[in-house]
């Protein structure tokens, strides 16, 4: 079997020889449980930085709580 006398060409995948953009609808109810769940993880990780940067808590303050 020969080659043909022209190189090929590298082809593109299907996705990437579209010509057409894709749309994606987004409701204002799916972008406000978005906005909620950033909140909740704002929160989450600014308690978890206090608590770091608390220190360790002082065994004179546990030790009544164990009794």
């Amino acid at each position: 079997m020969s080659r043909p006398s022209t190189p090929r060409r590298p082809q593109l995948p299907p996705l990437c020889r579209r010509a057409q953009h894709r749309h994606t609808l987004v409701s204002i109810t799916n972008l406000r449980h978005l906005h909620q769940l950033l909140w909740l993880v704002l929160i989450f990780q600014v308690s978890t930085l206090l608590l770091v940067t608390a220190g360790p808590v002082p065994r004179s303050i546990i030790s009544p709580l164990l009794r």
